[in-house]
């Protein structure tokens, strides 16, 4: 229900006018007869049963509620005409408030930990937030303005404009941090973002699993001392995985070739000290990648 909230903004505040008027109209069609077929409901139930059904799932993503949106899209289409207008009005002081609270919040981020960890890449992009909330703060109060003279469409448009801009400023912020939480940029200057990397030697993820390495592979790779949600198919295969880093170990050793393996800086610290054979080819603050022989195309 947050990831809901939050991302039908600026519309949120319709699905409550929303729903006060199909409560009222419950029943009911325009010519006053009880129709065998409400398509208000039937968009009202195929949202929520969306949402309740992940919402009670242990293992849930926000991209699942998309199935959700179009029906509520619609939902909101249908509202009449004189109610949308007036409601326009809660969607942008909504927008206004949120502007003002995201920057206030923004201006306590160097004292949360987890930003400061992020580091200077996090300090460089903050302009990128400061805008995206000035654009909400912007497009609110253009809203107003436009509303107070009658021109709901136009607020709407400014509305709707400020959201988008709002978000691909979001965006622009998490692309130039991304390093710190996706392998993207480190595997594609890897591998020249050539795709699948070498699907015919082995790629041994060592004590963690980023789950963005295997689609910037493309190809999957094999855990070690590792399990996740991914514990269930690894007790139904365990000959694809590795189970302890002692295992892994022995196997790296016994390997007649090329080999490659992805691991934290301190497990690449803990194999260099015992020895193990292996040169770096490339790393970021995240993620260290090797190979077993020196040589991308070593045999």
């Amino acid at each position: 229900m947050p990831i809901l909230i939050v991302g039908l903004m600026p519309w949120t505040p319709l699905l409550v006018v929303r729903a006060i008027q199909l409560r009222r109209n419950a029943g009911q069609d325009a010519s006053g007869n009880n129709p065998a077929f409400n398509i208000d409901w039937f968009c009202l139930a195929w949202a929520v049963s969306i949402v309740l059904f992940f919402s009670f799932s242990r293992s849930k993503l926000p991209a699942y509620i998309v199935p959700a949106l179009p029906a509520l899209a619609l939902w909101l289409c249908r509202m009449e005409a004189g109610a949308r207008d007036a409601a326009l009005k809660y969607c942008a002081w909504s927008v206004m408030a949120l502007g003002v609270l995201l920057i206030v919040g923004i201006m306590q981020l160097l004292g949360w930990s987890k930003f400061a960890a992020i580091g200077q890449d996090a300090i460089d992009a903050l302009p990128f937030l400061y805008v995206a909330a000035a654009l909400l703060l912007v497009s609110g109060a253009g809203a107003v303005r436009t509303l107070a003279k009658s021109r709901p469409r136009w607020a709407m448009t400014s509305l709707a404009a400020g959201t988008f801009a709002f978000w691909a400023c979001m965006f622009a912020f998490l692309h130039h941090t991304d390093s710190h939480f996706s392998s993207e940029k480190l595997i594609e200057d890897l591998t020249n973002d050539t795709k699948p990397f070498f699907p015919h030697l082995p790629v041994y993820s060592v004590g963690q699993f980023d789950h963005s390495l295997p689609f910037y592979l493309g190809r999957p790779v094999t855990l070690v001392d590792t399990r996740g949600e991914l514990g269930h198919g690894i007790d139904a295969e365990p000959h694809k995985a590795l189970q302890s880093v002692e295992q892994f170990q022995r196997v790296w050793h016994s390997t007649v070739g090329q080999a490659f393996s992805v691991m934290s800086p301190a497990q690449y610290l803990n194999f260099e000290r015992a020895g193990l054979p292996m040169v770096k080819m490339a790393e970021d603050k995240r993620l260290v990648v090797v190979s077993r022989l020196a040589g991308v195309n070593a045999k």
